[in-house]
């Protein structure tokens, strides 16, 4: 079987918002994922990752006085204003963009990082009103340099056609900049389930880590960027291994049917001879000719018989083809397959009440992440394998 090598091109990765329960009369069909606002972007060229783009986004597009003011404009937004000051403020602190002295009280990053979302909002309100912090840029800079850094270049995301594309295009048309169409997406994610298959997980850094042995600073963007950049060397590697083999073998294969086929034509052209050595020969002669004539016959039959390929009755080999069961549309996290009630409680528990924030957790946690919060007993593969369906 030939494998599909990985395209060319770059490896993008973002972090984000996290967006609460939108209505299907603000958001237009087909637009899921487009309102989820971009925190960070990082993207390298899988083939040379010296070739690298990082950039830290602010998703605010209003001026903030506040950190209530701030709150009350992610909720105006459709994004959880404590999930998502939770997960902006980590990945601030993962990817050492603050320092002790950026905060209103001089303390460790990591102290900082404990202190409830509000008090942290107002750090957030300051850096967007020119205090000192972290290196932001508005959501239109990050897509144009984005865009220009790109070039021609296809971008390559882990389960990007769920996610990546889709937010990345949601930024398109909020800041009125189309994508080009000469940019070709591809989901790794489907990509790895072909070229690597067998994985229990296909979460990137669950299946990095069962790769190369080792974890990498997930959920940071240049970090995942780099680290599917590793992936996708590695799949090439062992798709270039596949083909070569399998090149080896096949010219082995064709080499040995060659020779058979040969020594069947001889055989063939001995059956069918029927010349004789002495063309003036008796009536004996002439009855035995008859007679290998008749045999000859035979044989052809019994070769045209052993290579007739027909089938003696083709409308009792057809079969009615199974008629495929009607997916049911998932909703709400209760209609998820493995989901009952205490499942439900223990999500509940989390701050998870809807699909969007599910997905994005295991996203962020991977699906292993389950294991740990749902109830003993609960078969967290089955459930997991529902939410990666619905949200296809």
């Amino acid at each position: 079987m030939i494998l599909s090598m990985i395209p060319r091109g770059i490896c993008i990765d973002l972090e984000t918002t996290i967006t609460a329960k939108i209505s299907d009369a603000i958001r237009a069909t087909g637009s899921k994922r487009f309102e989820t606002r971009i925190i960070e972007i990082g993207a390298c060229h899988w083939r040379d990752t010296s070739r690298r783009f990082m950039r830290l986004v602010n998703p605010i597009s209003v001026p903030v006085v506040s950190g209530a003011a701030l709150m009350q404009h992610l909720k105006d937004i459709h994004q959880k204003p404590v999930p998502t000051l939770n997960f902006w403020s980590k990945v601030l602190v993962k990817r050492k963009s603050v320092d002790r002295t950026m905060f209103s009280k001089e303390e460790d990053p990591a102290v900082w990082l404990a202190r409830k979302p509000e008090y942290r909002a107002e750090d957030f309100a300051k850096w967007f009103n020119g205090a000192p912090g972290p290196d932001f840029v508005s959501e239109t800079a990050a897509l144009r340099d984005l865009l220009a850094w790109t070039g021609n270049n296809d971008w390559l995301a882990h389960n990007g056609n769920s996610f990546d594309f889709k937010v990345l295009q949601g930024c398109a048309e909020r800041t009125g900049m189309p994508l080009p169409s000469t940019i070709r997406f591809h989901d790794t994610l489907k990509l790895f389930r072909k070229l690597i298959p067998g994985h229990q997980s296909y979460s990137q850094p669950k299946i990095y880590e069962k790769i190369f042995s080792e974890k990498y600073n997930a959920h940071v963007a240049i970090d995942d960027s780099l680290a599917l950049a590793r992936l996708c060397v590695y799949c090439n590697k062992r798709g270039k291994n596949a083909l070569n083999s399998s090149s080896v073998r096949d010219q082995g294969f064709a080499e040995h049917s060659t020779r058979r086929s040969r020594n069947g034509l001889k055989k063939i052209r001995k059956s069918m001879d029927l010349t004789f050595p002495n063309k003036d020969s008796s009536v004996r002669d002439q009855g035995f000719a008859e007679h290998s004539t008749r045999r000859s016959r035979n044989g052809l039959k019994k070769i045209r018989k052993s290579m007739d390929l027909t089938f003696p009755n083709k409308d009792s080999q057809k079969q009615t083809p199974a008629k495929k069961p009607l997916s049911k549309k998932v909703n709400t996290i209760a209609q998820l397959d493995g989901i009952g009630p205490k499942s439900c409680k223990a999500l509940a528990s989390h701050n998870i009440n809807s699909l969007d924030e599910l997905f994005l957790r295991c996203k962020t946690e991977g699906y292993e992440w389950l294991k740990e919060i749902l109830p003993y007993g609960v078969q967290w593969r089955r459930i997991s394998r529902s939410i990666q369906t619905s949200t296809n």
